[in-house]
């Protein structure tokens, strides 16, 4: 019988997904262009992800049974097909260079004065390319266990950041209107796409979609609230600091360093992150064979790993060099993949019956 990633895994996915690049530097990032309002911003923002994500559950449900790549070829034939995937690959590989970018830069902060970068990549490398290749049911499963601890670690730093707030600091609302750079972000964004490695291998439950849009509204929400404590508690020292996450639970009391609760948050997040660094590779990899040709799974995975390591490694683990590039030079190609395509899917998809049994089977 062929395993399924039931509603319940999908929606963990999904939460880990939205929340786990945007809440360490991007709230430094909003609050050094947007200000006060960064919050409203990024609901803004996070607005336009539900829209794609209402996108993907309409077509999951319209083209019940296909995989992702299916659906495409049948929207779009099998050369409009491969572009797409080709597009949505330089995404994934770009989301996973800047995520392993991170997480390298994440430890020496936080954890440690120096950590080389052979002690860090090796171990990661190796377990990526073991989790990927289990599958997705495997991977859903992992993420079943170990999402709740991240969200409640995300939870426990939106409480502990509110204490001893002054939240008239987020006052006055839109005092210099709207701010359209909020745009150069977008690399931060587009989580639902993650969703086209599931299509075709979801076991949609009674109130399935329901359930999936009332999870991710409240994590809309509580991921607005995490950026409006953030500023409200730092006011115009936001911009100083880097590490939103963690540095909102600074205002814990401990007695000694190793007592700190705060490494404990560390802990989670850099599970998150590695979490957020295997889904994307998975997300790599199903967009690459789409596009060359089904070739042998750990073949594909270490290349894609090791692609990525030689990327930031020639790139001398430069965080900010990863920053700036996203925002000056990959905005307009996340745009167009992460709003424009599922647009266009979605207006195709409203004129296009769906594809009968006996129609010609493509690549899965």
């Amino acid at each position: 019988m062929k395993k399924l990633v039931t509603t319940r895994q999908l929606i963990l996915i999904l939460i880990l997904n939205m929340i786990t690049l945007k809440v360490i530097v991007l709230p430094n990032l909003f609050a050094q262009t947007l200000g006060r309002d960064s919050y409203l911003f990024m609901f803004f923002m996070l607005l336009l992800d539900f829209s794609v994500l209402l996108i993907f559950l309409y077509l999951t449900n319209k083209f019940k049974g296909m995989s992702f790549y299916e659906m495409l070829v049948h929207l779009f034939g099998n050369v409009g097909a491969k572009i797409i995937m080709f597009c949505f690959f330089a995404f994934f590989l770009n989301k996973c260079t800047a995520v392993f970018e991170t997480n390298y830069v994440y430890l020496n902060e936080n954890l440690y004065t120096f950590f080389d970068w052979f002690s860090f990549s090796l171990p990661i490398l190796v377990l990526i390319v073991f989790i990927s290749l289990q599958g997705v049911n495997a991977f859903a499963r992992t993420c079943e266990i170990l999402v709740p601890i991240v969200f409640l670690g995300f939870i426990i730093s939106i409480v502990v950041g509110s204490l001893h707030t002054d939240f008239t600091n987020l006052l006055p609302f839109m005092e210099k209107g709207v701010n359209q750079d909020v745009f150069k972000f977008a690399f931060w964004f587009g989580d639902p796409l993650i969703l086209m490695v599931f299509f075709g291998n979801i076991k949609m439950e009674k109130r399935s979609n329901a359930k999936i849009i009332i999870s991710i509204s409240v994590t809309m929400l509580l991921i607005a609230a995490f950026f409006a404590v953030f500023y409200a508690k730092f006011n115009n020292s936001s911009v100083c600091h880097t590490n939103a996450v963690s540095d909102l639970t600074q205002s814990i009391p401990s007695m000694s360093d190793i007592g700190s609760f705060d490494w404990v948050l560390i802990l989670i997040w850099d599970v998150a992150l590695f979490i957020f660094y295997a889904l994307n590779i998975l997300g790599a990899f199903y967009s690459f064979r789409q596009v060359v040709c089904k070739c042998n799974q750990l073949f594909v995975v270490c290349g894609i790993a090791l692609t990525v390591f030689f990327i930031v490694y020639f790139n001398d683990f430069d965080i900010f060099f990863a920053v700036n590039f996203n925002l000056k030079y990959f905005r307009y190609p996340c745009l167009f993949v992460q709003f424009a395509l599922p647009a266009l899917m979605f207006v195709v998809a409203l004129f296009k019956r769906r594809k009968i049994k006996n129609e010609v089977s493509v690549a899965k």
